[in-house]
C-alpha cells in the first residue's frame, strides 16, 4: 500500500474516535449532538484548461469585379437651352407689341430691350395759375392782351429738328409789338428781339407741352409772364419729332407762344 493511502486510513480512524468521544460526552450531559459527517478526502488540485487560441483573423475578401451590366448607364446630355427672349410686360400697348411680332432670336432680344429701357413719359402736371403779377405785368407794363401770339425760335438752327431740353427758352424772333394783331391802335414794343422766355417743357403722348413763366430782355430785366407753347398751326404744343429721347425731345426749330390767364 503507498504511504499516502496509509497516512489517510490513520488520519480518519482518529477522527472516528474524537468523534464517538465527543458522543458520549453530550449524552452523558444530556444534550443531542447532531452527527459529525466524516471529513473528505483532500482532492487534487486540477488545474484550469489553457483558453483556446484565438481564431485566425480572416482574410480580407478580394473586390467584387463589378458585372457587365452593372456598368454606368450612359445618359443622354440635357440640351442647354439658347437664350430665351423675355416676355413682354404687361403693360405695353399693341404698337410696341405690333413693332415686335415676327421677331426672333437677338432681334427679338433686341427690340423687347430697347422698348424696356424707354420709361413712360411722366403725367401732364395739372392745371396752375400764372405767377404772381404775371397777368398784370402782360397787360398793363407790357400792354399784351390774353391771345396775342408771338413767332418764336430755339436759336439759329432752321430746315430741320432740334434738340431741347426740359428747361431751354425760347427766344424772340424780331421785336414782339403790342396790339400787331389788331388794326386801330398804335404799336409799342412789348419785348424787343432775343428776349428769352423760359419755363418748363414736359413730354406726353407724343407731343411736348410748355409752361413759360419769365422773360428775361437782353439788356437783363425780366418779367413774370403766362404763356404757353403752340406750333404753326395754331395747335396747343409741338409734335414730337423722331429721335426723341427720355428727357431730350426733338421738336421743329420755328414755333409758338400765346398768352393765356392760367395753365390747364
Amino acid at each position: 500500500m503507498k504511504p499516502w493511502a496509509r497516512r489517510g486510513r490513520v488520519l480518519a480512524g482518529v477522527g472516528v474516535g474524537l468523534a464517538l468521544a465527543l458522543g458520549a460526552w453530550w449524552l452523558g450531559s444530556g444534550q443531542e449532538v447532531a452527527p459529525v459527517k466524516p471529513v473528505p478526502e483532500p482532492a487534487r488540485a486540477v488545474a484550469a484548461p489553457p483558453a483556446p487560441e484565438a481564431p485566425p483573423p480572416a482574410a480580407a475578401a478580394p473586390p467584387v469585379a463589378p458585372r457587365k451590366d452593372s456598368a454606368p448607364v450612359k445618359t443622354k446630355q440635357q440640351q442647354t437651352p439658347g437664350p430665351q427672349p423675355e416676355a413682354a410686360p404687361k403693360g405695353w400697348g399693341p404698337a410696341v407689341r405690333n413693332a415686335c411680332a415676327g421677331l426672333t432670336g437677338f432681334a427679338l432680344q433686341a427690340c423687347i430691350a430697347g422698348q424696356q429701357q424707354v420709361p413712360p413719359s411722366p403725367p401732364a402736371p395739372p392745371p396752375q395759375e400764372c405767377p404772381a403779377g404775371a397777368l398784370e405785368t402782360m397787360t398793363r407794363v407790357l400792354e399784351l392782351r390774353i391771345g396775342d401770339r408771338k413767332s418764336v425760335d430755339w436759336g439759329d438752327v432752321r430746315g430741320r429738328s432740334v434738340r431741347v431740353y426740359e428747361d431751354t427758352p425760347v427766344r424772340v424772333a424780331g421785336d414782339w409789338e403790342a396790339g400787331a394783331d389788331f388794326t386801330g391802335r398804335g404799336y409799342k414794343t412789348a419785348l424787343p428781339g432775343y428776349t428769352r422766355i423760359s419755363g418748363r417743357l414736359y413730354a406726353r403722348e407724343g407731343r411736348v407741352y410748355g409752361r413759360l413763366t419769365a422773360a428775361r430782355t437782353p439788356d437783363g430785366v425780366t418779367y413774370p409772364v403766362c404763356m404757353e407753347l403752340m406750333d404753326t398751326d395754331s395747335n396747343v404744343g409741338l409734335e414730337l419729332q423722331p429721335g426723341s429721347e427720355p428727357g431730350k425731345m426733338m421738336v421743329d426749330p420755328v414755333v409758338r407762344v400765346r398768352v393765356v390767364d392760367r395753365f390747364k
